[in-house]
Formats: structure tokens, sequence, C-alpha cells
């Protein structure tokens, strides 16, 4: 007894490739938006306050005069953006890495048609939350 058949198989693949799709398309937006907002602050760090560089953000915050708090935050939120940024490229890259590989197993020949009814699964299946 075949428990699951080629279709089947296919339908998965086909999911597959249309949810790391999506994957990929939100780590781009993240990515975005991430770069959009890092480039809001000043990326240099004023003298007075790099002592608080490396310092525990919260060890920072209650170290520094309340006059320069508000640059400490922004230079303390470049630098997690900034972050954010590595971090979110790295995962981008081995979510296309995988999407690829899930790509390279659809035959040809009947991708367009499989992936249409993914997409039309995923749908029906966002719908349903509505």
């Amino acid at each position: 007894m075949e428990i699951i058949n080629d279709q089947k198989r296919l339908e998965d693949l086909a999911d597959n490739i249309v949810a790391r799709t999506y994957e990929v398309y939100h780590y781009d937006t993240n990515i975005q938006n991430y770069e959009a907002l890092l480039a809001t602050y000043s990326v240099e760090w004023p003298s007075y306050l790099e002592q608080y560089r490396n310092m525990d953000p919260h060890q920072a915050a209650m170290s520094c005069d309340i006059e320069f708090i508000d640059e400490l935050a922004d230079c303390q939120q470049a630098e997690r953006v900034s972050f954010l940024i590595k971090t979110e490229k790295m995962e981008r890259a081995k979510a296309a890495s995988i999407l690829q590989i899930l790509k390279d197993q659809m035959p040809d020949d009947i991708e367009e048609e499989y992936i249409t009814a993914a997409i039309a699964r995923r749908d029906a299946a966002m719908n349903q939350g509505v």
C-alpha cells in the first residue's frame, strides 16, 4: 500500500516552494525596512558616549547623564538594527538556498500547474482566518 504517492509529493513540494518564496520575500522586506531605519541614525558614536559603546544597554542607560540619553538610545538602536540586518541577510541566504533546492526538484513541465494550485491552497487557508 502506497501511503504517499507522487502527486502528494509534488503537491507538498509546490506548497514548500510557495512557503519558502514568501519566507525569502519577508526577509527581503525586513532587510529593506531595517536599512531604511538605519539610514535615519547617525553611524558615528559621539566621543562623549564612546565609553558606553560596549556596555550592556541597561547599564549604559543607568550610567549615562540624562541629557545624553536620547543620543545614547539612538546609538544603541543603530547598532541593534545593524546587527539585525546582518542576521536577516544570513537567514535570507539560507532560505533562498533551500528554495533553490526545492525548485530544482520540481519538474519544469508541471511546475506552473502545481505552483498555481499551491498558491490557491495557501490563499484559501489564509482566507479561512479572515
